[in-house]
């Protein structure tokens, strides 16, 4: 039954490693520092990361009958004390092995082309060790993984986590930052200095904030995509950002989705026809109807919606918007300026600002 199971999970992951070639996926991956005889039997393999570490960095490791399993835990605390990145190393790991791919031995895996090393051991050679794809797989060759150590079998766990929070947040195509980290963080004689300095990189930074994030996925696969750029702010948490940078928010207290600004001013009849239109430009966000906000949704969320949208381009003037709250002949606005919202007299031909907002149902 064992030999059944392998088998098939073989022949599985060749399937997975065929479909993603057909496809044109290049992917990002670890590569490693192969040795073969003349045979082309493998003699020695290490990580890069590792290889660099011990060359070029001069770090030490210990080659010991720890497991995988320990020796990751033992980077995993080396980070614990900077949370966010603790937290998405944790969740990162958990989807590398929930989705690793061993490649059958007599297949390897093509070149990613995003390593560009420095130096090479004469007579060896770089190959590829895994390949993250954009689809969530992790290729593994099984031939050289079998013939890498536990302590090499840890870094490359921490190489994928770590490069693809790295590819999330910054938009990296280069491992060379990742290898810095995967090489300190599994030393003997680490340099904790080294070790922030490319930790506290690498999220949530301002000279990222207009790459797009969120674009597939639930709402909550959105705003987890996005937290790697962007930290949330009050009760707000940015579910996407799209290719063009339009952005839409989450109050996740009242769970109400809240849209950028439309671009231009307008009287409150094409103010509630826009919102309708947004639910057309908003269509990949499943089937969210879009409206204009009530008075009370201004009240209990609009300072944080103005903290939100305001992040990337500073306060903006003195607008007042549109809300769908009419009282006899008068109507509520809401001004930005000091966040308020008071009954003004309504007449359609004055053209006011315009929100989009879309109740979601979510449960955290």
């Amino acid at each position: 039954m064992k030999q059944y199971l392998l088998v098939a999970a073989m022949l599985a992951g060749l399937l997975f490693c065929l479909r993603a070639l057909a496809a044109g996926e290049k992917g990002n991956g670890g590569y490693s520092i192969v040795c073969r005889d003349a045979n082309g039997l493998i003699a020695s393999a290490e990580l890069l990361d590792t290889y660099e570490g011990r060359l070029l960095y001069k770090k030490t490791y210990s080659v010991d009958l720890n497991s995988v399993e320990e020796l990751v835990r033992v980077a995993q605390d080396r980070v614990r004390k900077y949370v966010l990145f603790a937290s998405k190393l944790n969740k990162e790991i958990d989807l590398i092995e929930k989705n690793l791919v061993f490649i059958p031995e007599g297949h390897e895996l093509e070149s990613t082309e995003d390593a560009f090393p420095v130096i090479k051991k004469k007579g060896c050679e770089f190959e590829q060790l895994a390949n993250y794809t954009e689809a969530g797989e992790v290729f593994v060759s099984q031939e050289i993984f079998n013939r890498i150590d536990n302590l090499n079998r840890a870094a490359l766990i921490l190489h994928e986590a770590i490069y693809s929070i790295r590819r999330k947040a910054l938009g990296e195509t280069t491992s060379q930052n990742t290898r810095r980290l995967v090489a300190q963080l599994m030393a003997v004689n680490p340099d904790q200095a080294i070790i922030e300095k490319h930790v506290m990189e690498s999220l949530q930074q301002p000279t990222h904030a207009n790459r797009p994030c969120g674009l597939t996925g639930s709402i909550e696969e959105r705003m987890e995509n996005c937290s790697y750029q962007v930290p949330q702010r009050f009760n707000m948490v940015l579910v996407t950002r799209t290719e063009n940078l339009k952005e839409v928010w989450l109050d996740v207290n009242n769970n109400i989705l809240w849209s950028e600004r439309l671009p231009t001013k307008m009287n409150f009849a094409n103010a509630k026809e826009a919102c309708r239109k947004v639910t057309e430009e908003m269509a990949f966000l499943d089937e969210f109807q879009w409206r204009l906000p009530s008075g009370t949704e201004f009240q209990i969320s609009g300072e944080s919606v103005m903290s939100a949208f305001n992040y990337r381009n500073g306060p903006e003037e003195n607008n007042w918007y549109w809300s769908s709250t009419v009282k006899g002949r008068t109507i509520v606005i809401f001004n930005s300026l000091d966040s308020t919202t008071t009954y003004s007299p309504f007449t359609n031909s004055r053209s006011g600002s315009v929100r989009c907002v879309s109740p979601v149902e979510l449960n955290f």
